[in-house]
């Protein structure tokens, strides 16, 4: 829902009725301000509107004189630093896609990889160049978004499942991003017909997830199985074109219902564990210093939960050789097992 502020300043009191003088009329400057509440910004036909009805309303029913706002005493808040708000357009990201057990078919076939790196960017110039309608977003780029994403990262979530919220939050603050958009690709297939019609297919099987830095959360997952097919007498078209194309399907129409409706989903997510173990206990039970392992992607924020199931820790420092939590709940004791809870 949109709306409006406008301010209306009065610079004279009533009519001032005197026998021989001339009734003085009250005047009246508008200044307009605008402001939306979401993402697509505010109507400015919507603002003239507002205004023209307000200025009838104050010179034919109240017998008001409305002025130029320029001229009155508050002249410096001039109707030209007051206009309505730009359109503002999220910012999103995509990065390098996860890879399960993925079968990539013939010699000449592609990785998701490689894949990635062709049809991201592809993806990104197309939905603004060519999609009808054009996707109105603004775009990180892919290699600014996978240079993040690996230091972020690193090596070690490559190939997982899901993403923590905490640290694809990271990634979004990194980014400067509203929006985060994280797949995992189970399959990317290619095949020759030994038929005469030399028909080559791709085929993708891909995970989508959207993960909003604002709500902290992932808003949108859709899963696609596509396949893209072409026939050449003259075998001039490779399987990696019939699986780029493949993927490049897969990933437009698995996005386009959050990008251009707004469609939004309860995502039921998947963590990767990560299992802790306390060494120490210190500050009177309130704090506990805890064993990850070396290079385990741990960030400030990331909760634990003990195996029983009546101890709670939340992180709040991440050092070289430890980390150190604070008790949320319960009392923890030296070796304790605790368990990621994404």
């Amino acid at each position: 829902m949109k709306r409006i502020v406008l301010l209306v300043a009065a610079f004279a009191a009533s009519p001032v009725f005197a026998q021989g003088e001339a009734v003085q009329v009250p005047k009246v400057a508008i200044y307009p301000w605008s402001f939306a509440e979401n993402e697509r910004g505010t109507n400015p036909t919507a603002v003239e509107t507002a205004l023209s009805t307000l200025q009838k309303l104050f010179e034919k029913r109240a017998q008001f004189e409305v002025t130029n706002p320029v001229s009155t005493a508050a002249g410096r808040y001039s109707s030209r630093s007051v206009k309505p708000t730009a359109p503002e357009r999220p910012k999103i990201a995509i990065l390098e896609p996860a890879t399960t057990a993925v079968v990539a078919g013939q010699k000449e076939s592609t990785t998701v990889q490689e894949a990635s790196r062709r049809v991201i960017p592809r993806l990104i110039k197309e939905s603004q160049e060519k999609f009808k309608p054009k996707w109105e977003v603004d775009w990180i780029t892919f290699e600014e978004a996978s240079r993040v994403q690996k230091e972020v990262l690193g090596d070690r979530l490559i190939n997982s499942e899901f993403i923590p919220a905490p640290l694809m939050q990271q990634i979004a603050d990194r980014l400067h991003c509203r929006y985060v958009v994280h797949s995992v690709v189970h399959e990317l297939t290619g095949a020759r017909s030994t038929r005469l019609t030399y028909q080559r297919t791709g085929r993708i099987v891909i995970d989508i997830l959207v993960f909003d830095a604002r709500e902290n959360k992932y808003v949108w997952q859709d899963s696609r199985t596509q396949t893209s097919t072409r026939t050449d007498w003259f075998a001039s078209s490779s399987l990696v074109e019939v699986q780029d194309q493949a993927f490049l399907n897969a990933l437009r129409e698995g996005l386009e219902p959050f990008i251009l409706k707004g469609e939004r989903k309860d995502v039921q997510t998947r963590g990767v564990g990560l299992v802790a173990t306390v060494k120490s206990v210190f500050s009177e039970g309130k704090s506990v210093l805890l064993d990850v392992g070396a290079d385990v992607p741990v960030t400030v924020g990331m909760e634990f939960l003990s195996l029983e199931g009546n101890c709670r820790l939340r992180v709040v420092e991440v050092l070289s050789n430890g980390t150190i939590a604070e008790v949320i709940e319960g009392v923890p004791a030296v070796g304790q097992v605790f368990k990621s809870t994404g």
